[in-house]
């Protein structure tokens, strides 16, 4: 926090006091198998579905997906739950000792009965845990939403992909 603005390390600790003055139900934790991958699944498709480029080929990731991924012990789940129990939002971090990764994120949006704040508050905690877990080099957090990102205090890097005809994988 230190290495950021005033106004940032003051508008984070905001909106970090009115997630924890709120109603919302806030979990996080390794292996969280408690999580309903069905749930999970349907709000993250619904998150991108709102975002995608239209022509983005890329089918919806199924519940067996979450099931699994949440099931690690190195991968650490945020869930955001109303009084009722309903997941408004959750967010992953793909722990590492060296290099962790913040993974998927989605939320409802306000207007759907989703809350304000929530995505600013994952950053927070999922970074705050990656500092206390101690001996890390590094985080990254992909590279949508860099802008945000990098009022956060993250830095762009250069990725690369490689894309490879079917055919020429073997299969």
């Amino acid at each position: 926090m230190g290495s950021l603005s005033k106004s940032r390390r003051t508008d984070l600790r905001r909106q970090g006091r009115i997630v924890a003055l709120s109603d919302v139900r806030v979990e996080f934790g390794p292996g969280r198998r408690d999580l309903d991958a069905g749930e999970v699944a349907s709000l993250h498709h619904a998150h991108v579905e709102r975002l995608r480029a239209r022509l983005d080929p890329r089918a919806p990731l199924p519940a067996d997906y979450f099931a699994t991924l949440f099931a690690h012990e190195d991968v650490f789940a945020l869930s955001y739950r109303d009084p009722a129990g309903r997941l408004l939002a959750f967010g992953a971090l793909l722990d590492h000792p060296v290099a962790p990764r913040i993974g998927t994120w989605a939320a409802l949006r306000p207007e759907q009965g989703g809350r304000k704040h929530l995505y600013f508050d994952h950053y927070v905690r999922l970074i705050r845990h990656v500092i206390e877990a101690g001996g890390r080099r590094e985080l990254s957090a992909a590279q949508a939403n860099f802008e945000v990102k990098r009022s956060l205090g993250f830095h762009w890097s250069p990725m690369h992909r490689v894309a490879v005809p079917r055919w020429r994988t073997g299969r």
